[in-house]
């Protein structure tokens, strides 16, 4: 310590100034906006999504992952589903949906995602053997649209650390007909 107060007096350095530098350091980084995640985009809608993560099209639904090791399963997991509004969408019929064997919880409708209303539901065993999903569905301007997030299990605590970011950043587009 002797050593360090000594060299920061050779170099006309005062202690102080330096635990002045790095309080004021610490400020600025703290005041700084965070790193910017990844946002998924379709022609629907958007939201932010975990670190990490990619999504891809296939079979008429875009599915997003984390990165995962080779010849590690999959643990997690997001699909989401758009179409046009047919006669059997509709909120009260999602809630009838949802209501079956291994709800556990919901179903309700979420009015705070988007100012759109969700239905939401979070079922064990529905889609996968071992697996929890949540869902949310909606159907908004002429558009049904699902979003699904499964998790294994072993990961369902980490899980719902990991979406809840995820579904209040989701994003509904006005502007979706003219793409």
């Amino acid at each position: 310590m002797e050593e360090d107060n000594r060299r920061l007096k050779e170099k006309n350095i005062r202690p102080c100034s330096v635990l002045r530098f790095l309080l004021f350091a610490g400020v600025i980084i703290s005041l700084s906006p965070p790193a910017s995640a990844e946002v998924f985009q379709s022609k629907f809608l958007s939201f932010r999504l975990p670190d990490g993560w990619k999504c891809k099209f296939e079979d008429q639904v875009f599915t997003c992952q984390p990165p995962v090791a080779r010849g590690e399963k999959l643990s997690m997991i997001i699909i989401l589903a758009a179409k046009l509004q047919g006669e059997h969408d509709s909120l009260p019929e999602y809630m009838t949906q949802l209501r079956k064997p291994g709800v556990v919880d919901g179903p309700k409708i979420d009015n705070d995602i988007s100012k759109v209303a969700w239905v939401e539901a979070t079922l064990f065993e529905s889609e996968l053997k071992g697996y929890y999903t949540k869902y949310l569905a909606t159907v908004w301007d002429g558009i049904a649209i699902l979003v699904t997030f499964s998790v294994h299990k072993d990961s369902y605590a980490q899980f719902q650390s990991l979406i809840l970011p995820c579904i209040r950043s989701l994003e509904l587009k006005s502007d979706w007909k003219k793409k």
